[in-house]
């Protein structure tokens, strides 16, 4: 038996609904039409509504449920948004929309959980499993199964638990745990036989023959399908009758006993036949295939085979065409709703503007009115403000012009600043040169001074050493200039340092040489080393700042402004 035929027993079981669903849909229409009150009875219609076109028209049974969430969501109808959820969700999971059924089915769960409906809330949880059962997800199938079986056992639903229960088995079989699913199976059994559960019982038969049939126990297998067959036909239920005259039959083909499953598989086709189950007969027709086969009637296999695809593709077109019926049919549906809606809204629209165009009426009388007598306060009232306007511009201007005439003189003081400043820089920076240009000479001439004549060696030495003594304060010097430097270049070293932090006491003064445009002999004299070490201090200084070797480094520190935040790399 189909397994979503066996969940919509249990649906409409435990939601007390009839299983003649065409009579149901006309009553439960007719009743719609005639409620057109937007309350939750309407909510409750359309939710049922959704229910039993659950298996029939799934696409009108998601309908349905919409139409209902969206009314008993305005009306604040929680009992009427759970249930909408659940109606949904399971129209989703018919048309093997799983992601979707699942998001419905959990916010279904979340609500009855909410509303402590505790029956509805486990069956929901059955539904959701049934899902991952199907996305072949077992242990979260068995997860939602094991804990609605939790749920059923404390209400007491007995067949409620007998139906986790069984379900329970049918993952443990998929997970070839053949031990926990036989005791799943057989405890669903002997619930539904002390409940007197005919159905129950020809699924739980069922099951066990196919977990005898997956374990090679054959024998048992064809026990257990005769029980179920026996019960199904009792009951009247044709697909139920189809599906195991077809299990039988693969069963005894598996044990080589053509003949016997050729009259089971005959039988079926027969079965399936009277109720047009195209799927059961494709099944059949590869079962017949494989008999064949087995039997060594290549031709005849291969006629099965293609009585098994020219099913097989009648299934699909057939599919096909239900779907683009069910499709027009929501879309018509749909827009005859929409047509009565926009009917609705060109009504309250008219009645809406009717009562505006009365209220602008009596507004614009008033208006008229008031514009009359404000109008002679505003013109009144603007020849002033034009007056005191034109007395405020020109007292403006004359302070925007003396306010011009203190920014110039600031501006020419201050270029005076920085000129005088400049100079002085410059003015150091030539005595810095020569004085370090004067301590070079005087080290020459030390050096002159050991190829003199004894006696005159040590007086020079003397007045040599006294002079260098008196000029050779080099730090007090450096001081000096970088005062002088950052009076003109503000913050230039500080920013430096901010954005290179690892730049040395040494590299910091090498780079305010190259601001000042300083070559390599006149720095190397400055700082007092030769200027192949100024080279070498050069080649350092490009790396820690990063630049490349078409980059000029007296480029880079001219282009460095001391007011920028970032560095230049």
């Amino acid at each position: 038996m189909h397994r979503k035929f066996w969940l919509a027993a249990i649906f409409f079981t435990l939601l007390n609904v009839s299983s003649q669903a065409d009579p149901v849909i006309d009553s439960l229409l007719n009743l719609l039409q005639q409620h057109t009150t937007a309350d939750t009875t309407r909510v409750n219609l359309l939710n049922e509504l959704g229910v039993e076109y659950w298996i029939v028209a799934p696409s009108e049974s998601e309908y349905y449920g919409q139409q209902a969430l969206a009314l008993a969501d305005s009306l604040s109808y929680v009992s009427g948004i759970a249930y909408a959820y659940d109606v949904i969700g399971v129209a989703h999971w018919t048309q093997g929309k799983y992601t979707t059924a699942l998001d419905y089915l959990i916010n279904a769960l979340t609500s009855y959980q909410r509303l402590g409906h505790t029956t509805y809330a486990a069956n929901t949880m059955l539904n959701i499993g049934l899902i991952y059962y199907e996305q072949q997800d077992y242990e979260l199938a068995l997860q939602y199964y094991q804990e609605a079986l939790g749920r059923f056992r404390t209400i007491n639903e007995p067949t409620s638990i007998a139906t986790a229960l069984h379900n329970i088995g049918s993952v443990y079989l998929q997970l070839t745990d053949y031990t926990r699913a036989d005791s799943s199976f057989m405890q669903a059994l002997n619930i539904y036989r002390e409940n007197q559960s005919q159905y129950g019982l020809s699924i739980s038969y069922t099951s066990l023959g196919d977990l005898s049939f997956i374990t090679t126990n054959y024998t048992q297998a064809l026990s257990y399908y005769q029980q179920s067959l026996d019960i199904s036909r009792q009951l009247g239920d044709a697909d139920g009758v189809a599906t195991l005259l077809y299990r039988i039959g693969k069963t005894y083909r598996q044990q080589q006993q053509y003949d016997l499953a050729e009259q089971y598989l005959n039988e079926g086709i027969d079965a399936a036949q009277q109720i047009n189950d195209q799927k059961q007969l494709q099944d059949i027709y590869l079962e017949f295939k494989e008999l064949e086969n087995a039997r060594g009637n290549f031709r005849q296999a291969i006629a099965y085979y293609e009585q098994y695809v020219a099913v097989k593709d009648s299934l699909f077109n057939e599919e096909k065409s239900r779907q683009i019926a069910e499709l027009q049919t929501v879309y018509e549906t749909q827009q005859k709703e929409q047509e009565i809606a926009l009917q609705n809204e060109r009504i309250q629209t008219l009645n809406q503007k009717a009562r505006i165009d009365s209220i602008l009426r009596y507004g614009l009388i008033f208006c008229v009115l008031v514009l009359g007598a404000l109008a002679y306060l505003i013109l009144s009232r603007q020849r002033l403000r034009i007056k005191k306007n034109k007395e405020i511009y020109s007292a403006q201007q004359a302070l925007t012009r003396a306010e011009l005439e203190n920014a110039k003189l600031k501006e020419a003081e201050l270029s005076q600043e920085l000129t005088f400043k400049s100079k002085e820089l410059t003015s150091y920076t030539v005595n810095f040169i020569q004085k370090s240009e004067l301590f070079e000479e005087l080290k020459t001439e030390l050096k002159q001074l050991r190829k003199a004549r004894p006696d005159e060696v040590g007086k020079k030495i003397n007045s040599l050493t006294r002079l260098v003594d008196q000029h050779t304060n080099i730090d007090r010097d450096w001081e000096e200039f970088r005062r002088f430097f950052e009076d003109v270049h503000h913050d230039f070293l500080e920013k430096l340092r901010d954005n290179y932090p690892d730049l040395t006491q040494g590299e910091l003064k090498l780079c305010a040489l190259l601001k000042l445009k300083m070559n390599m002999k006149e720095a190397a004299s400055i700082l007092g080393i030769s200027p192949e070490s100024v080279k070498t201090a050069r080649y350092r200084l490009r790396k820690k700042l990063g630049l490349n070797k078409e980059d000029d480094l007296v480029d880079f520190m001219q282009n460095f402004e001391a007011s920028d935040s970032a560095s230049v790399t």
